[in-house]
């Protein structure tokens, strides 16, 4: 008994939750934050469908709203549920992750009759079982993903290299801070798929068929982009001619093994088709209205190598995973180039998208699951060179880099990333929390199209000066058109500023959008305050900033622009121009 115990206390795995847990109650249940916080942005979309589908029978999501709406008891802004041109309403989300959380959903719901509480869908009940089921999806993948390195590399190996990677991205960023959207869920679809098939490639069990055509439905289920990972899966074979071999192996014979994948799949992947017909009469549509890819202009090499959201600059562990490619090259150049496209397809994928930063706050968020591909050349670089204690110190100061990164993220030094070279270098080894997300940039990417028309709401060349008596000033109107579905808006104000008083804080650019049929609202305060390089007393500094305004999801009937002096301090404006720009795709 006693041995048995000191075995499970060697499990890296255990003390990886440990540490987990307590990270995660020390930044959001120290200080007693509403568990709504993680029902927000994308995880308000992915979880809609639960209470909307296993509640309120409501394809219109006007209950599912409600019930949020009344739990949180203020105001809110719904992102997820759009219109379409049909009058009827459709999640823009995809419903993997629903599916996925459907098990714990339907038995909290189960538990709460039982005893006698309402079943609303929003509760703490609710949402304490969403967060347990992702932290449960989470550890079970890194259980699988670092056996399945074992099977070529040993225990040690393969916990160092996941580790490097783990710590060394934003992937536990994402698992501490976004524990509701996709990203637990895919990287737990990734990691049971490649055990899955490496156990299938050594061992032709049928079965293994019927969980790979399961696990891969639900990717697509869950993203359909996602879906690229099956193309990772030729760097397991030492040749293109082993991979044909394979495939012919499995379906071609005539046991009907291939019915074994594709009927699974399908069944999997025909929730989505089914989840259209409920919502919208039609078996496929596509939600993401006014959004798209721009295959021909991705940001790679901003993806890769920018200070404003640069994987290779904010996670300089994958330059050290990429050493080992070398090694690779040398032991395999089949894998060497099954990784070098793979991962080039995966990041002109990524950066094709309209919003190509996703507008991430701890490294490049579209890449999050996918960092797992660089735990492979990681490990052919510790196992074959002989400059091992240097490869491990150069991993432990990268995680620790990740860590000064992750501290100050998390206190709100920065709070939305999109570092400048100025502000990323600044705001190195600053610890200073007092004064709050200092490094704040107010560059937004451009929306998806084309511009159709672009209207000037404002112009003030003369100096105005803000006081004490003067709280709210220099705005714009703007009226938006009739049949503007699909498009999207965008304001750019640019104006000087010169400071009389004390500072820039609590100063705010306003946005503000609300729809008097519905009574949805859009409103953004975006601060104008530059902490480290605020103009002096009597100096004119030039200001510009972007924010577009999320009309497409419900038309409003106008936006209003402002600069909100919300302390009331001293201060002079001066050549502020303010336009909008009115995207399409047509």
């Amino acid at each position: 008994m006693k041995n048995r115990l000191i075995s499970v206390f060697k499990k890296p795995l255990l003390w990886l939750g440990v540490i987990l847990v307590f990270l995660f109650y020390n930044i959001h249940f120290r200080n007693q934050v509403n568990l709504r916080s993680f029902i927000t942005s994308d995880a308000e979309g992915y979880f809609a469908y639960l209470p909307a589908f296993f509640l309120h029978d409501d394809p219109s999501y006007a209950k599912t709203m409600a019930a949020k709406q009344s739990y949180h008891q203020e105001k809110l802004t719904f992102w997820y549920p759009i219109k379409t041109k049909n009058g009827k309403t459709i999640n823009k989300c995809f419903p993997g992750v629903a599916v996925m959380q459907a098990p714990s959903f339907l038995a909290t719901t189960a538990f709460l009759k039982q005893i006698g509480k309402p079943t609303t869908g929003y509760s703490n009940a609710y949402l304490i079982a969403a967060l347990l089921t992702a932290f449960l999806f989470l550890l079970v993948g890194i259980h699988y993903l670092t056996k399945s390195l074992q099977i070529n590399y040993s225990k040690r190996e393969a916990w160092i290299a996941f580790l490097a990677i783990f710590f060394g991205t934003n992937l536990f960023f994402s698992t501490l801070n976004y524990p509701i959207f996709s990203h637990i869920h895919t990287f737990f679809l990734y990691a049971l798929l490649l055990y899955q098939f490496l156990l299938l490639k050594n061992n032709l069990e049928t079965k293994r068929l019927i969980y790979i055509g399961i696990l891969i439905g639900l990717i697509a289920l869950v993203r359909p982009t996602n879906l690229i990972i099956v193309a990772f899966l030729l760097f397991f074979f030492d040749s293109w001619k082993e991979f044909v071999s394979f495939l012919k192996f499995v379906f071609l014979t005539k046991k009907l093994h291939f019915l074994k994948f594709f009927l699974p799949f399908f069944s999997v992947l025909s929730i989505w088709f089914l989840m259209n017909w409920w919502q919208t009469g039609h078996f496929v549509y596509w939600s993401y209205q006014g959004e798209g890819f721009n295959f021909t202009h991705p940001r790679i090499l901003e993806s890769w190598f920018s200070y404003h959201i640069g994987i290779f600059v904010h996670h300089p562990v994958l330059l050290v995973a990429i050493l080992g490619l070398y090694f690779l090259f040398k032991e395999n150049k089949f894998k060497f180039f099954v990784w070098i496209i793979y991962f080039f397809v995966l990041s002109w994928l990524v950066s094709s998208w309209w919003c190509w930063d996703y507008e991430s706050s701890f490294g490049h968020r579209g890449f999050s699951e996918h960092f797992i591909i660089f735990i492979y050349p990681l490990l052919i670089l510790i196992k074959q060179s002989s400059f091992k204690k240097t490869i491990y110190t150069c991993l432990i100061i990268c995680v620790s880099y990740t860590g000064m990164r992750f501290y100050q993220r998390v206190t709100q030094i920065f709070n939305h990333q999109r570092f400048t070279s100025e502000t990323y270098w600044k705001s190195f080894f600053d610890f200073d929390n007092s004064v709050t997300d200092k490094y704040v940039n107010l560059v937004h990417p451009l929306p998806f199209g084309h511009v159709k028309t672009s209207t000037t709401l404002a112009s003030y060349p003369k100096e105005f000066k803000f006081d004490e008596n003067t709280e709210f000033g220099l705005n714009g109107t703007f009226n938006f058109p009739k049949n503007t579905k699909e498009n999207r808006f965008f304001v750019t104000v640019e104006f000087e500023k010169k400071m009389t008083g004390n500072d820039w804080k609590d100063i705010f650019l306003v946005v503000f959008s609300q729809n008097k049929k519905d009574s949805s609202q859009f409103y953004f305060a975006l601060p104008i305050y530059e902490y480290y390089k605020e103009a002096t007393h009597n100096d004119w500094k030039k200001i510009t900033c972007y924010e577009e305004v999320a009309v497409y999801l419900s038309p409003k009937d106008n936006v209003l622009v402002y600069l909100w002096n919300q302390k009331k301090k001293r201060f002079s404006i001066r050549n502020m121009k303010i336009k909008i720009d009115e995207y399409t795709t047509k």
